[in-house]
């Protein structure tokens, strides 16, 4: 979305991972977003340190952060210096965005973001793309523009419009009432987990690949609950195998390509989804997660779009 504005308005949209923020010089930045909670630069405080990010800006800044530590965030979940888990996690912060110079708000499907004396309101299920993770990212991108001096109205149209990625929560296509989704790009559980939470439908989920010691368990629980038939697509798929077993009532152990569609084609009724969101790498049965998600839409075309 931030990408459309600045292609409309002359702008640049730099976008990195905050571990590259080390040493970054910020000139003639005009607008910061710092998105998600988790920083471990070398600063203090409770977000990225403000004094090196402001060293050198000479433009105002707008930071998109948790305006509290984790600790006062989670305080409900901590005990004797205990945790949370990714699920209280997530419902602990679900509902605002708080920034340096306005503000979001999610209620019910609806989120507003006012900057100063301006503000857009969005009803998410107008949105073309899935899950609270990019709901967070159109109130994020809200708030940016906003600050940039956009017009709410451009604001909740190019909102409105905006498409999934290729790769990414990616319709790849309906047919008597299946929902194929290409989520090749979910190389992790984390991403996984974001996948799982958006879907509305019983779910046939293709998993599997080049393990990178993933911890399965903070996505058991939405496998529990949303997923009806487990497709592991991988050389080895043991560890996999292993950890659902008794969570999603029928796994499918197929070790190639062709096996899993076919073994996700069986299992997926009308009203289902099917959804490729392996969680793991893609190496040992494709050169990388594009070539995977692009077999799966072309599988798709050919086989239950054209059949």
């Amino acid at each position: 979305m931030l990408y459309e504005f600045a292609e409309e308005c002359g702008g640049i949209v730099i976008a990195f991972d905050c571990f590259r923020m080390d040493d970054v010089y910020m000139e003639h930045m005009a607008n910061f977003l710092l998105l998600g909670g988790a920083i471990t630069l070398p600063c203090t405080g409770n977000t990225l340190c403000r004094q090196e990010i402001k060293h050198g800006l000479s433009a105002f800044i707008q930071e998109i952060v948790w305006q509290f530590t984790w600790k006062d965030i989670f305080a409900p979940y901590f005990a004797n210096a205990g945790g949370c888990t990714m699920d209280q996690a997530y419902q602990a912060i679900n509902t605002a965005i708080a920034s340096g110079d306005g503000d979001a708000v999610l209620e019910g499907h609806t989120f507003t973001a006012t900057v100063g004396k301006k503000s857009v309101t969005i009803d998410t299920r107008k949105m073309q793309i899935e899950g609270m993770h990019n709901i967070y990212n159109a109130m994020s991108a809200a708030l940016a523009t906003l600050a940039a001096g956009i017009e709410p109205k451009q604001i909740k149209r190019s909102i409105y419009e905006f498409s999934p990625v290729e790769h990414r929560l990616e319709p790849a296509g309906t047919a008597n009432d299946i929902q194929w989704v290409n989520d090749s790009k979910a190389t992790n559980v984390d991403s996984v987990w974001y996948a799982l939470e958006s879907m509305k439908r019983p779910t046939v989920w293709i998993a599997g690949g080049t393990d990178k010691g993933n911890d399965y368990t903070p996505i058991k629980e939405f496998a529990r609950r949303k997923v009806k038939a487990l497709i592991c697509m991988g050389v080895d798929n043991t560890k996999l195998v292993r950890d659902f077993q008794g969570i999603v009532p029928v796994i499918r152990d197929c070790h190639t390509f062709e096996e899993a569609m076919a073994a996700a084609r069986d299992e997926a009724k009308e009203g289902d989804t099917v959804l490729l969101s392996p969680a793991c790498a893609s190496f040992d049965l494709f050169r990388n997660y594009e070539e995977r998600g692009r077999m799966f839409k072309e599988w798709v075309k050919s086989n239950v779009l054209n059949d």
